[in-house]
């Protein structure tokens, strides 16, 4: 038997739940926000990688396979001003946001499971709240002990373990994360101004920071609901493998169809690792109508284009122009002279 996707607001329905049965009870996505459980016995609360939310000051007995709770995985400081956290996810049924504090300062707020930034103050540890946004209240809290700022240590050699297979889902102690972004700015954030029939080509750059080769993929992320921009933007190679210490590089075209809708669109290119690391770039695509300042730059691209692929020396195709434009001149000057003297 089981019990599931229950909200618990008193303190007299969760008194006591036990199995004297041979199956036992599976507890699972429950939300617990006032009452405490005092028996467990016979009662799993783990269900596929599943558990339960229990509100932040909650007292009474959880049971020792509970898996739902937040749980801080990984923490790397790169020495440079920016941290990188990684956590398991809280189980509920509600849409919980995660509130990440230096010691009791509030750093961010994310949504994520995964967040790199800049602290804004030192601290000696690092803490992950989870949120539940539809019944306002705080679940509990995991703390790991990190202090900040300080010196990203040189990373070791691989382990063994690593090397004959060995495995570590959120990254391991030796691994040094990796860089995404977009052109020669080392940009994890861009603005295009576009209008509709619009083509922006670019290069997205990833560097391997660590001493071992990694497998990246990339793919385009979207929470809209109408004119997805993922579905007009190319990734030339989706799935890369990176040495380590090099960059690899792949293009990205972005095509807006002339039918789109004017508007801001929102959205992210993801790259994730095989260690399960996440670094995205975001895009604020802003989409207007077309002036003629934009008709003038396009046709001026169209013709730097043409003039590229003639393969011949831009000074010679200068030459060549003012040569003409000599030649119509004089031609015009010489038959209106003619005229001239004809006339008079």
């Amino acid at each position: 038997s089981y019990i599931s996707r229950n909200l618990f607001v008193s303190d007299t329905n969760i008194r006591q739940i036990n199995s004297n049965s041979s199956s036992g009870i599976e507890f699972w996505l429950n939300t617990l926000i006032s009452g405490a459980f005092n028996n467990y016995e016979g009662v799993s609360a783990c269900h596929s990688n599943e558990g339960n939310f229990y509100v932040e000051n909650y007292t009474g007995n959880m049971p020792s396979d509970e898996c739902g709770l937040v749980d801080i995985t990984y923490y790397y400081d790169f020495g440079d001003g920016n941290v990188l956290i990684d956590w398991k996810k809280q189980s509920s049924v509600y849409d919980i946001s995660y509130y990440v504090y230096g010691n009791d300062s509030l750093q961010l707020i994310t949504d994520e499971t995964i967040a790199r930034f800049t602290p804004t103050v030192s601290y000696s540890y690092i803490k992950v709240r989870p949120y539940d946004n539809d019944n306002k209240v705080f679940g509990i809290a995991d703390t790991y002990t990190a202090t900040y700022p300080t010196v990203a240590p040189t990373a070791p050699s691989a382990p063994a373990e690593a090397v004959s297979g060995g495995s570590y889902p959120h990254g391991a102690p030796w691994y040094k994360n990796f860089t995404f972004c977009i052109e020669k700015e080392n940009k994890t954030k861009i603005g295009i101004d576009a209008y509709p029939g619009y083509k922006y080509e670019g290069i997205l750059i990833i560097k391997n920071l660590g001493n071992a080769g990694i497998n990246v993929t990339i793919s385009c992320s979207y929470d809209g609901i109408i004119d997805n921009p993922c579905e007009f933007t190319k990734i030339e190679n989706t799935s890369l493998y990176v040495l380590p210490d090099e960059t690899a590089y792949t293009g990205i075209e972005i095509n807006v169809p002339k039918d789109i809708e004017l508007g801001s669109y929102y959205y992210k290119l993801v790259a994730v690792d095989n260690n399960g690391i996440r670094n995205d770039i975001e895009i604020f695509l802003n989409v207007k109508k077309k002036t003629i300042i934009d008709a003038i730059k396009e046709k001026g691209k169209e013709a730097k284009e043409v003039i590229e692929e003639s393969g011949m020396p831009l000074w010679f195709i200068i030459l060549v122009v003012v040569l003409f434009i000599s030649l119509v001149s004089y031609t015009i000057y010489y038959y209106k002279k003619k005229k001239w003297k004809g006339e008079s």
